[in-house]
């Protein structure tokens, strides 16, 4: 089996995953750990992610009865290349094919204290437009989209849609067509978070719900629109003190006053850049692809969506790694 292994990590701000790949690319083993790019920023050092990285490959290595000589590659994506990674790489620039990003976006790094051998860096995507209002950059969702392009051709042919990936940034890419054409960025989870954990309205968010209330997403959309965030959110504190709704009703409504920005903005790049764009494919759990389902409801631009539903038994980034590895494999065999 010598050097027919190929490692995968796909590191995030708190998280991280190593995949090892057998000769066809399909899993042997697979990890995860509560580490990320966060840990280096409070360490103020990437000490931490590189040895938690290193030692994760040696114990699964180990586990499968491998070693170091049986991995053909080490190849990396996320907030690898970010200034809290292993090494900061420059954001590559949208718009761009599948093939151009597979060529161009990796970096090979030696990584000379830990892993001693060559890793393969993959480049995050930047978005750049007349100013900074038009700047918007993704670490990790660029490759969760290319490994969702071909369920998107399959749902919407021939067109660009726009993907929607709910998380702490909430990213929306414009992409179909083998091509990524622009990014939008939004904060919506990390926002959820403060909220919650930093003002009055911690009752309402820290209320459980399976399902989000439809009337609510609806509502809180509208006043959003109508009032603003500030004035919107407040309402959702007022529900609470004069008893109007249900809890989960006002858990939603606060949410889709939150999230429901990224719907305004949406429709403003519509109008502005994507004038093509109409159809929308939100891919994130069950709840959130249900909020942002009823939130699109509301949209002035996107007339057609759907739903992929993301688990944790299939890795889009994972999918889109196979994609970069196969362009590659097939532009050194033409040359």
């Amino acid at each position: 089996m010598s050097g027919k292994l190929t490692a995968y990590y796909d590191v995030g701000t708190t998280n991280l995953r190593l995949y090892l790949l057998d000769e066809s690319l399909e899993p042997l083993a697979v990890r995860k750990r509560a580490l990320g790019a966060r840990d280096s920023a409070i360490a103020g050092t990437n000490r931490p992610l590189l040895e938690g990285m290193e030692g994760m490959y040696r114990q699964a290595l180990a586990d499968l009865g491998q070693t170091d000589a049986d991995v053909e590659a080490v190849y990396a994506s996320g907030m690898v290349t970010s200034p809290y990674g292993l090494l900061e790489v420059p954001h590559y620039p949208a718009p761009v094919t599948d093939e151009e990003f597979a060529r161009r976006a990796v970096t090979p790094f030696f990584e000379p204290e830990r892993f001693r051998r060559e890793l393969r860096l993959i480049s995050g995507l930047k978005s750049v437009g007349e100013d900074i209002s038009s700047t918007n950059n993704t670490r990790g969702e660029e490759i969760e989209v290319l490994g969702i392009l071909p369920e998107l051709e399959q749902r919407f042919p021939r067109q660009q849609a726009a993907v929607i990936l709910p998380g702490s940034h909430t990213h929306v890419l414009l992409a179909g067509r083998g091509r990524l054409e622009g990014i939008l960025s939004s904060f919506t989870g990390e926002l959820f978070q403060a909220v919650r954990s930093e003002t009055v309205l911690s009752p309402v968010l820290e209320t459980p719900s399976d399902h989000p209330d439809p009337d609510a997403a609806r509502l809180g959309l509208e006043n959003l629109r109508r009032y603003g965030f500030s004035r919107a959110l407040y309402i959702g504190h007022a529900m609470r003190i004069f008893g109007e709704g249900t809890p989960r009703f006002r858990r939603c409504y606060c949410e889709a006053v939150i999230s429901g920005g990224v719907i305004q903005a949406l429709d403003a790049v519509c109008r502005e850049r994507w004038k093509d764009c109409g159809a929308a494919l939100v891919a994130a759990g069950p709840y959130l692809a249900e909020l942002f389902s009823l939130l699109l409801e509301g949209s002035e631009a996107i007339r057609r969506w759907e739903t992929l539903i993301i688990s944790a038994d299939r890795s889009f980034a994972l999918e889109g790694l196979r994609r970069i590895i196969r362009i590659r494999e097939r532009s050194h065999s033409d040359e």
